[in-house]
């Protein structure tokens, strides 16, 4: 069955001699992996595996096997073009993190409108954003949370005071403004007030509650990265 659809990549890896396995996610589908053939030069990359890169922004014709987890691109161009993610720095990172930690998140083949919808203008917006871009990841992942059901607006009424990593224990009370700043204003950057110590502590709190609840799976590899280009 061939369908067409928006999608934003999340990471691929090579596969044979030429070709990549790619995961995606989709706004008709969810979470979804698709094999590409021929898009790599033997010996070294084409310029084509550049649309692939973490958050890229895809519309795609693709062929769906029932029988199969692995399904096959037939046509894919670039939905969005972007202006600073891929060149600069702290936001290409902020954009590998969330790929990372939204693929380990989301279900296969479970759709996500709302979130999708939100996610993929949001990265519209960051694209465009000269300032404050640094609360990026902290807005997107509050939208994750509420999708998944383990919305943060209630956590003080889980955690009153809950030990994270390593003896740090951290009172949720004290971030309510920050999620009702974010609660209040969906994708805007510009509104959430909140210093840079804060800024990691209330990370680690949404990564904690997110493997609580069991929906992240596994470890996030890139977070030592974000934190080092942060600070």
């Amino acid at each position: 069955m061939q369908v067409k659809t928006r999608a934003i990549v999340l990471h691929y890896i090579r596969y044979r001699e030429s070709s990549i396995i790619c995961k995606v996610f989709t706004e008709e589908m969810g979470l979804k992996s698709y094999v590409l053939n021929g898009i790599r030069k033997a010996g070294g990359k084409s310029n084509k595996t550049g649309l692939f890169q973490a958050l890229s922004l895809l519309d795609m014709v693709v062929y769906e096997n029932p029988k199969s987890d692995l399904h096959r691109v037939l046509e894919y161009q670039t939905a969005v073009t972007y202006g600073s993610i891929p060149f600069i720095i702290k936001k290409t990172t902020i954009a590998v993190f969330l790929a990372e930690v939204i693929s380990k998140c989301l279900r296969e083949n479970h759709q996500e409108p709302q979130f999708f919808s939100f996610l993929f203008e949001a990265l519209k917006q960051f694209d465009k954003e000269s300032e404050l871009t640094e609360n990026f990841h902290l807005l997107v992942l509050f939208e994750l949370c509420e999708a998944m059901g383990v919305g943060l607006k209630h956590a003080e009424e889980d955690y009153k005071l809950t030990d994270v990593h390593g003896g740090m224990s951290t009172n949720w009370q004290r971030f309510q403004d920050q999620i009702g700043s974010m609660a209040a204003t969906p994708g805007q950057s510009m509104a959430l007030q909140i210093n840079q110590h804060d800024r990691r502590e209330l990370l680690r709190l949404i990564l904690y509650h997110l493997s609580h609840h069991q929906v992240l799976q596994g470890n996030i590899k890139s977070l030592q990265v974000l934190q080092t280009v942060f600070g």
